[in-house]
């Protein structure tokens, strides 16, 4: 006896081998012996048995051809006509004997079953017979049907018009180009979470991509929408990159006001003051004045740009700068947190220009502690604009740049002797010449002017969130965790250390340890600093969270009430925190990227790295050309303890860049 019986969306033939009450052990058609469930049989015929497999195969098979052959020859539209208005359900017998008006075969049955399933438009196939569809059903099918061949047209040009792009060829964009774009961006940007991830892997699959983040990106290169060098995490964050007309006519007009609120500030124009920032920096929120006292005390003045006094919140402006987070910095360019017309020019502290500034005036004693200090709205004017490596070529020739030295070199101690940490570690800049070349180099933190300049902006900060906290207003405190414990080792070797290998090494050593840090609107010590308070005021045209502070400073030092309570600074700070935490994690893979775009092409070349940690044969090393850390593991010799290395180089070789991947891959030489 053969069966027939669904495989799938397949009709399948088989001789029962061993029939039962409930399951049947049968010979398919493919030449498989299966069980299968009596419930799965849609129909049987009794037929003889050629007494082998391969004559039992034969037969199923010409079975089978036979009744393909019937099925498609059936048409099913004069029968649904003629069964209006006589039910809704038909068993397959019953619709075999209407259709060929004769004493059916079970090869009738199966053709007209065949061709039920294979319709589905006037006849709807269930395994108990053929459902009759309504006149209003078929139309509904119909038009399903014709919407998913203009679907299908539609997907086929799109494939076509990718798969062109990622060649490099030129295709005419079909309608449906704009909403494919946006999908496969969404993906690219979104992968698994985005909304129309399942058309744009449609898409993808029929161009011959990957179905997935990858492709989308491949393919969105091709079409012109990114760049071979696409910053990915950069769209991710949907920042703002240009400033919207409303913003601009906003800043147009606060010239005028600028100019305004000039009456009524401190005017410390007297005050001989510089700026100290980086080559060709337009940007200027800080300044700085000094003056010597008796006894070996100094007046110190640190004097920011007064932002907080024209930029009015929730304005466009303010608003603007609450989106951004905070200026970024790429080695492929600058998205600046307010209009270069503003943050390089009206608002920058400018040399030979009367500027409204924020001043803190503190008297420094010989030992670094603070005495006294005020706060004032002010007008200064910058006498000299200097870089820092002309204040470092000039230091020794300008007295103002030695008092400040040695202001510096007391600050640090105090801070050190309250259980701060100051770490000399180089810093990896990574930056395009104006040819376009790509290049890396180091850039050193401890040179006298960025000296100079970090300890009077830490100054000024421990000293707003000294002042803000005494006076009870609410501030975001920025906290840091105390340092996990040193090995004693480490401490042993610090001892009369001059190798300036072994004092790297331990700097990162101690970077490495440093606690987590934070924000928090209770007062929290900084440890990392020394400070028992501390907040950030000095870059308000630069970070969000800074011209929050700057206004409730401006509040106090005028005598207002706080510019914010506590649940307004919440709202606004911690989420505009958060989205410069974001950017700050995406500038630093972004350097990374390039770093690694860069050493792609030096594979094989060997280089130095310090040793600074050791746990038995596991190392953290430093490559001290780009400051790259990375885990190496010491070979197992034969015999004898492991060597100590901390504090000693290894000669490693590159061994691969693989493309996508922030770290490449290092094998040991020597």
């Amino acid at each position: 006896m053969i069966v027939e019986f669904l495989e799938g969306r397949d009709f399948m033939t088989a001789w029962v081998m061993e029939p039962s009450p409930r399951r049947l052990a049968v010979l398919g058609q493919n030449g498989r012996d299966m069980t299968i469930s009596q419930n799965r049989v849609l129909n049987s015929a009794e037929l003889p048995d050629p007494g082998n497999k391969s004559g039992r195969l034969e037969l199923l098979r010409a079975t089978d051809s036979v009744r393909r052959s019937l099925a498609e020859a059936v048409e099913l539209d004069e029968m649904w006509e003629i069964l209006e208005g006589e039910g809704d359900q038909f068993a397959f017998g019953a619709l075999a004997s209407l259709y060929f008006g004769r004493s059916v075969s079970a090869d009738d049955v199966s053709a007209i079953t065949r061709a039920v399933f294979n319709d589905g438009l006037k006849f709807r196939f269930t395994p108990e017979g053929a459902v009759r569809n309504s006149t209003d059903e078929v139309t509904k099918i119909l038009e399903e049907r014709r919407r998913a061949e203009e679907s299908e047209r539609a997907l086929k040009a799109l494939a076509e018009w990718v798969a062109l792009a990622v060649r490099g060829e030129v295709a005419p964009e079909p309608p449906e180009a704009d909403s494919a774009r946006q999908a496969l961006l969404d993906l690219a940007l979104s992968g698994e979470k985005a909304p129309r991830r399942g058309e744009a892997n449609r898409i993808l699959e029929r161009a011959g991509l990957p179905a997935d983040e990858k492709g989308a990106v491949e393919a969105l290169t091709g079409l012109g929408e990114f760049t071979r060098h696409e910053n990915l995490e950069l769209r991710r964050l949907d920042i703002p990159l240009s400033f919207e007309p409303e913003v601009m006519e906003e800043v147009a007009g606060l010239s005028s006001s600028v100019a305004a609120k000039k009456a009524g500030r401190l005017d410390l124009t007297g005050l001989y003051t510089m700026t100290i920032d980086s080559n060709g920096a337009r940007d200027l929120d800080d300044a700085i004045s000094i003056k010597s006292l008796a006894g070996g005390r100094w007046q110190v003045g640190v004097h920011i740009t007064d932002v907080a006094a024209f930029i009015t919140p929730d304005s466009p402006l303010d608003l603007e700068a609450r989106s951004r987070g905070c200026s970024i910095y790429l080695p492929e360019g600058k998205y600046p947190m307010l209009p270069a017309e503003l943050s390089e020019g009206l608002l920058s502290l400018t040399p030979g220009d009367v500027k409204p500034a924020f001043s803190f005036l503190a008297t420094v004693e010989k030992d670094g502690s603070v005495s006294e200090y005020s706060t004032a709205s002010s007008l200064i004017r910058v006498d000299r604009q200097l870089s820092f490596s002309e204040a470092d070529q000039t230091m020794d020739d300008d007295s103002d740049l030695v008092d400040l030295w040695d202001m510096a070199q007391a600050l640090i101690a105090w801070r050190e002797a309250k259980g701060g940490v100051n770490l000399n570690i180089p810093k990896l800049n990574v930056y395009f010449q104006p040819d376009g070349a790509l290049s890396v180099g180091l850039t050193q933190w401890d040179t006298p002017a960025k000296t100079i300049v970090s300890e009077l902006m830490i100054l000024a900060n421990y000293l707003a969130a000294d002042l803000l906290h005494k006076n009870g207003y609410p501030c975001p405190y920025r906290f840091q965790e105390k340092p996990r414990q040193p090995d004693p080792s480490e401490a042993a070797l610090k001892a009369g250390n001059k190798d300036p290998d072994l004092e790297l090494a331990l700097n990162l050593a101690a970077r490495r340890r440093t606690g987590r840090s934070g924000l928090s609107f209770v007062p929290a010590t900084h440890y990392g600093l020394g400070l028992p308070v501390y907040t950030a005021f000095t870059a308000p045209m630069r970070r969000y969270v800074d011209l929050l502070v700057a206004r409730q400073l401006r509040s106090l030092s005028d005598g207002g009430p706080p510019a914010m309570n506590e649940q307004e600074f919440l709202r606004l700070a911690l989420p505009a925190h958060d989205l410069q935490q974001r950017i700050q994690k995406m500038q630093n893979n972004r350097q990374r990227y390039w770093l690694m775009t860069y050493l792609a092409g030096s594979v094989g070349r060997e280089y130095s790295a310090l040793v600074f940690e050791q746990r038995d044969r596991r190392l953290r090393v430093c490559v001290t050309d780009y400051m790259l850390e990375t885990e190496m593991f010491l070979p197992r010799e034969s015999g004898g303890p492991t060597p100590q290395m901390f504090g000693k180089r290894l000669k490693l070789k590159l061994a691969a860049v693989e493309p996508g991947e922030i770290m490449p891959r290092f094998v040991i030489v020597s």
